[in-house]
């Protein structure tokens, strides 16, 4: 009877192992398949983005007006401030996906993001002024130093 208990233990001992070792997998299959997500939500958000900017002309051409030095009426500046707000939130999301490791340097690409930045003139600058007093901390310090002081 003692071996019967012996193997018995043995055996559940070998199981609770196995348990674990398949845990760990699942585990990190799940953490594979939710870097894989995000990656998709990252591309699938910045490719409506860039849609949506060349799709809308009015917006365009109300951007355009804006850096030519034309003033704008109400109703256009707030759409073109929507559509500024809109790209920094999404660019606040990069941020954040950024931080746990789901998005590579190449694709959080602050080059690419000052560009645009710089392209939105002063209302731009008005628009980040307004949205930084609610984001978060980290995302604001990392803002201020890659997008608006950044001298590359």
């Amino acid at each position: 009877m003692d071996s019967v208990n012996k193997w018995l233990t043995l055996a559940a001992n070998v199981g609770v192992i196995a348990g674990i070792i398949f845990l760990g997998i699942e585990v990190k299959q799940n953490n594979e398949e939710i870097a894989a997500q995000s990656r998709f939500n990252y591309y699938q958000s910045r490719s409506e983005n860039e849609d949506s900017w060349g799709q809308d002309k009015n917006t365009i051409d109300i951007l355009l007006k804006s850096l030519t030095g034309f003033d704008l009426n109400p109703e256009e500046e707030l759409m073109l401030t929507l559509r500024l707000q809109a790209t920094i939130i999404l660019w606040e999301y990069e941020f954040g996906e950024y931080v746990l490791e789901r998005l590579s340097d190449e694709e959080m690409n602050p080059l690419d993001k000052k560009r645009i930045y710089d392209g939105w003139g002063e209302i731009g600058k008005v628009v980040w002024g307004t949205h930084k007093k609610t984001a978060p901390l980290e995302f604001v310090n990392w803002f201020e130093k890659n997008i608006v002081n950044a001298d590359f």
